[in-house]
């Protein structure tokens, strides 16, 4: 939950850092939630209150509409990113050996790591029982959510893997942990994505 809060939060600065370019206001100020003067906590205070409203939603069936939301949210930010990474690609910044004078050690910890975000990515699991509550019987619930989960996770491994090779090959080891945030354009296709993930996380979040 602090990881979804964060990265909502900084989804609210980078929306209000694009606006104030757009208004063509200064980025160091206040306005534009800068997080040297600690924007960043403010945008998770709101995103928290948006949290605690949409906790009043009682359970899960009521709140479909929010899935939806964050469902296509999340599609349409890393499709962005995708196409991103496919534009920038011919930078030739990523190798296939990976990053250059890094030491064995190094690079396997980088490995390690990026394991550890793609398992990050993967942490539906939480929700799979109170899903499987609800679903009529029979077939049985379990035998219904392995085939579904299995296509299901094998599709967004396909899609996620293509935006992370298509992330490296443009920036190389300089990609940074939020793809879009290596990305310095266009402007609207930032904006659009960072709506996306304030509603991947206020529907993940949830």
């Amino acid at each position: 939950m602090w990881a979804y809060a964060i990265t909502g939060g900084e989804a609210i600065v980078a929306i209000a850092q694009v606006a104030c370019e757009y208004e063509g206001a200064d980025l160091a100020s206040a306005q534009c939630f800068n997080p040297e003067t600690g924007g960043i906590w403010k945008a998770i205070l709101i995103f928290g209150g948006a949290q605690l409203a949409l906790s009043q939603v009682r359970n899960l069936e009521e709140a479909w509409w929010l899935s939806i939301f964050g469902t296509l949210g999340s599609i349409l930010y890393s499709l962005i990113a995708l196409v991103l990474g496919m534009t920038h690609a011919d930078n030739g910044l990523g190798s296939v050996g990976g990053t250059t004078g890094s030491s064995a050690a190094d690079k396997t910890f980088q490995i390690l790591n990026a394991l550890g975000s793609i398992a990050f990515a993967y942490n539906f699991a939480q929700i799979l029982p109170e899903i499987q509550s609800t679903l009529r019987q029979p077939p049985s619930a379990i035998r219904t959510m392995t085939k579904v989960s299995s296509i299901a996770i094998t599709a967004a491994y396909v899609f996620y893997i293509w935006v992370a090779i298509a992330g490296y090959a443009s920036l190389g080891a300089s990609v940074q942990p939020i793809i879009l945030q290596s990305f310095c354009g266009p402007n609207w296709a930032i904006l659009l994505a960072q709506i996306s993930i304030l509603l991947h996380m206020l529907s993940g979040g949830h």
